[in-house]
Order: structure tokens, then sequence, then C-alpha cells
């Protein structure tokens, strides 16, 4: 077993046992980064890990934006037609995922966050019906896998 991976659960085990059984209540308290700044994402990839881990890499998907460009214009001062774009190569179905962060964990983290994960969503599942009466869930493919053509 390599340090770093003794070092891992030697710590998980410590953090386990910081909180005794016979706690009946527990304070917990944020601390944050000077940089902290949560970001969007509309998708992720990811798996299991050659060390049994899960990593997951958070991303936000987009069309692709030109360096540069040039346009005619027209005599009312409005845009005409384009004249050029750098790269020139950018095909219209290329699609950039921009890597905005990553986790990696052990099995049991991802398992509460995938549990957390679901009683958030239950959440707003109830709230969505609550509002509105009636539950109006948006399935989204996710972005990983093949489309089923139409």
């Amino acid at each position: 077993m390599s340090k770093v991976r003794r070092a891992r659960k030697a710590e998980v085990q410590s953090h386990s046992k910081a909180v005794p059984q016979a706690l009946s209540n527990v304070r917990f308290k944020y601390v944050f980064e000077d940089n902290y700044n949560p970001v969007y994402a509309n998708g992720a990839y990811g798996g299991p890990t050659s060390q049994g881990e899960v990593a997951i890499n958070f991303y936000v998907e987009r069309q692709p934006v030109p360096i540069e460009e040039s346009w005619t214009v027209s005599p009312d001062g409005t845009l005409g037609k384009q004249v050029s774009r750098e790269p020139q190569d950018q095909e219209a179905t290329t699609i950039i995922r921009f890597v905005t962060g990553g986790v990696i964990m052990n099995r049991d983290v991802a398992k509460r966050i995938y549990d957390f994960i679901g009683r958030a969503l239950a959440q707003v599942d109830d709230a969505m019906t609550a509002r509105t009466g009636r539950l109006e869930v948006r399935r989204k493919v996710d972005l990983d896998e093949p489309k089923a053509k139409k």
C-alpha cells in the first residue's frame, strides 16, 4: 500500500473516530477559501479510477467561439455578411466542453454524495409540486451517452 493511500486511510479512520457515538448533537462550521466561487456546470464526465475511487470532472458545454471574424457593414450601419472567421475549420458540429473543476473521492464519500443528491432532488420535486400543483421535470439526456436518432 502506498504512503499516500495509507495516509488517506488513516485520515478517514481518524475522522470517523472524531465524533463519539454518545454525542446527541454536533455543530459544523464551514470555512471557505478566499477565492471560493461556485461555478455552473451542465455536464460531468468521469468514472472509477485505477485506485478504486470515483473521479468526476464538471464541465460547461457550449458552441466554439471564434478567435476573430470579419463582417461587411451595410449602408445603414448593421452587420452584413461574414467575410472571414479564424479558425476557419470550426465546424457547426463542434461542441466545446470547458472543464471547470473536478473531484476524486472514495466509494463511501461518493455514496453519501449520491444519497445527498437524491434527497436534494426530492426536495426540489416537492417544492415544484407545491408551487405548480404538478411535477414538471424536463428529462435531460446524459450528455455522455449516445443520443437516440429521431
